[in-house]
């Protein structure tokens, strides 16, 4: 299957049926929303990042590293149960939702009693103990992120795309203003704070035009039973977060702020190419389904054709950004940044087996490899928080990339013994 093949296999499964027409207005929001997120909130963010200048970013990407950990505490896992169980309407939707919000409630004071504990334990009088005060509440108002749950449920993603583009542009513009006025590190944590906030508004404006707050309820038993399924996906939003995080985490608690404003840097630029699998998983998964049920050949071929696509591309991307890196890092964000090209020419190659192979994680679903996964997610959360640490140790900014690469290479080596071993897919 060559480069016609892939592209008519994608749009001969997307002829106009209502249900194609679903899922293509919710591609168009989807894609909208993340072409906002790079104009908007990738751009901004650069230019935050030279203003602030490698000490402050540092202080600030470290204090969010932080509460993007303990948004674990409010996610729980709940979410893909909350709107499987919505779709299959066997429980009373209010009660549902009161439930799932109440569990999340519960997780944020959970995290939020977390976030102050750090701030004390830094120094609330100190930059970092300040700025995770200041963005801590958002660990409270993501419980009502439940709305968007209810939203994917009837297939109206429109409206949660709506909100987070509403709530991107008006961080830019909160950020850009900051940045003229020349205001201080605390002034940008706020607006942290406050395009959360905004976004949570719009969800609630949208659910109330049809549904009140006050109708729900929640029960003990659903919380429960919601509870006792939701733990697998704890320990895979757990690895998530760890492979995102841990290593800027790490980095700001071992090395200095400077340093892991540079890394900081780094890995921006390299996880821009990111949001094209987050877009490809999204419209590729539909087809994938459909061409399983109707040729199974032809849905293996087809995964071939994507991932060496990917790959091809990849390591083309990745030879350039790594071979202009200087270049790259001080037009985008200036000579203060004197360490992050350096950063930047080894850090590409750690997310290429993740864009590479990204349509695999579709495969574990497809193929019912969801337990495997877990054992996979159980690795990398160990693998991530034994080799940060040493390898930092080791080689400082520099061994967190090496940490990254060698657990998303073997993770999806694993990945793949699992397919070949408990499905007839390579066969």
């Amino acid at each position: 299957m060559n480069l016609k093949d892939l592209y008519i296999a994608i749009f001969s499964n997307l002829r106009m049926t209502e249900t194609k027409k679903i899922i293509s207005k919710n591609f168009f929001w989807l894609l909208t929303q993340n072409a906002v997120k790079l104009v908007f909130g990738v751009s901004i963010s650069l230019y935050l990042a030279r203003f602030l200048g490698p000490e402050d970013f540092g202080i600030y990407s470290f204090a969010i590293s932080i509460i993007s950990f303990l948004l674990l505490f409010t996610n729980l896992g709940i979410d893909p149960i909350l709107i499987r169980e919505l779709v299959k309407n066997n429980i009373e939707e209010n009660k549902l939702m009161g439930s799932s919000f109440n569990l999340k409630l519960l997780g944020s004071l959970i995290g939020f009693s977390f976030s102050l504990f750090l701030g004390l334990y830094f120094g609330f009088d100190t930059k970092i103990g300040a700025v995770i005060l200041i963005i801590s509440p958002v660990l409270l108002i993501k419980s009502l992120t439940v709305i968007d749950s209810y939203f994917q449920s009837i297939k109206k993603n429109k409206y949660p795309s709506i909100a987070n583009i509403i709530s991107i542009i008006l961080g830019s513009i909160f950020i850009y203003v900051f940045i003229k006025l020349k205001l201080n590190l605390r002034y940008f944590a706020l607006v942290f704070f406050i395009e959360a906030l905004i976004l949570v508004i719009c969800l609630l404006f949208f659910y109330q035009r049809k549904i009140k707050l006050k109708q729900w309820t929640y029960s003990k038993k659903i919380k429960l039973s919601i509870l006792k399924e939701s733990w697998p996906l704890i320990i895979a939003g757990f690895a998530s977060v760890v492979n995102t995080r841990i290593d800027q985490i790490f980095i700001g608690s071992m090395l200095s702020s400077n340093e892991l404003g540079n890394y900081s840097a780094a890995a921006k630029i390299s996880e821009f190419w990111l949001i094209f699998p987050t877009i490809l998983s999204v419209t590729l998964y539909p087809v994938l389904i459909n061409l399983r049920s109707t040729n199974y050949r032809k849905y293996k071929k087809f995964i071939f054709t994507v991932i060496i696509t990917c790959l091809s591309f990849g390591i083309i991307f990745s030879i350039n950004v790594s071979t202009f890196s200087e270049t790259i890092i001080q037009f985008l964000f200036g000579k203060k940044y004197d360490l992050a090209g350096d950063y930047l020419s080894l850090y590409i190659w750690s997310t290429l087996p993740y864009f590479s192979l990204f349509i695999l994680n579709s495969v574990t679903y497809l193929e019912n490899l969801i337990k495997k996964n877990l054992i996979i997610s159980i690795f990398s959360i160990l693998s991530n928080l034994i080799l940060n640490y040493y390898l930092i140790n080791l080689f400082g900014a520099i061994g967190a990339i090496y940490a990254t690469l060698i657990v998303l290479t073997v993770s999806y080596l694993l990945l793949g013994f699992f397919i070949f071993n408990y499905t007839n897919f390579i066969r």
